[in-house]
């Protein structure tokens, strides 16, 4: 509970999928096991006694296995009694009631695939206007939030949190061509240049990320017979606010 998203990885290369990845934080944990009905419930009776009622936590969403009892969308657990191993139900539960022995346990619905992979290779990227071929490109957004579990509280879990300074940073690798020599000078100079990134290529299905003022590092060049490779590593800044970096679906 009080989830808190703090990174985002963006990662594309030649072949496959763009490859998006979320980190974050938790507030409070709960948990809902495994367990049996001690004691028979009614229909709509909205109390359920268990042989162990510690497998359950308030809030955890839990059904009954044996009967396939999931009600509308599971059964909500509003209290625990461990003393009486009794859970309290947002509803009661359904015809033809729990019977003792039945198994209960957390439910989770089935999830829905929605869309289609974004495919790396229709993805183009401009730096100050122009297109530059790439091989590889990486993204970080960092927004870490310093979660206050330091506090003198009977909670047992933070319930509150403060946001740090947020960091925009990537790197892209490329051929060295003839052109990019122009790179060590914006390097040296610590020119500012806008990097846009359109992943797809459908109408309705296509992701726009603009950031209008990056700071490119000198490149750093490797060899790769027999071309040379060169990469180039960048940190978005704000120009007003938090507006370091946009991302819009087109």
């Amino acid at each position: 509970l009080g989830a808190v998203a703090e990174t985002l990885r963006l990662s594309a290369k030649n072949k496959g999928a763009v490859l998006f990845e979320v980190g974050g934080s938790f507030m409070q944990m709960g948990w809902a096991g495994r367990d049996a009905v001690k004691t028979t419930a009614t229909a709509d009776a909205t109390s359920v006694q268990v042989y162990d009622a510690k497998k359950y936590t308030v809030g955890a969403v839990i059904w009954n296995a044996t009967k396939a009892d999931k009600g509308v969308n599971g059964y909500t657990v509003t209290a625990v009694n461990t003393i009486t191993n009794t859970l309290t139900l947002s509803t009661g539960v359904g015809t033809g009631g729990w019977t003792q022995d039945d198994i209960i346990e957390g439910y989770l619905p089935a999830g829905t695939s929605v869309g289609a992979p974004l495919e790396s290779r229709k993805t183009s990227l401009t730096i100050g206007g122009i297109t530059k071929s790439i091989k590889e490109l990486s993204l970080s957004y960092d927004d870490k939030v310093k979660m206050l579990d330091d506090e003198i509280t009977t909670n047992g879990y933070p319930t509150d949190y403060a946001e740090n300074n947020r960091s925009v940073t990537g790197s892209l690798s490329s051929y060295f061509r003839q052109n990019d020599m122009a790179q060590f000078m914006d390097g040296i100079a610590g020119s500012e240049q806008a990097i846009s990134l359109i992943v797809g290529d459908t109408a309705g299905k296509k992701l726009q990320i603009d950031m209008p003022r990056c700071k490119l590092q000198v490149p750093k060049v490797s060899a790769n017979a027999p071309t040379l490779d060169v990469s180039i590593d960048y940190t978005a800044l704000g120009t007003e606010g938090e507006d370091s970096i946009t991302l819009t679906w087109k």
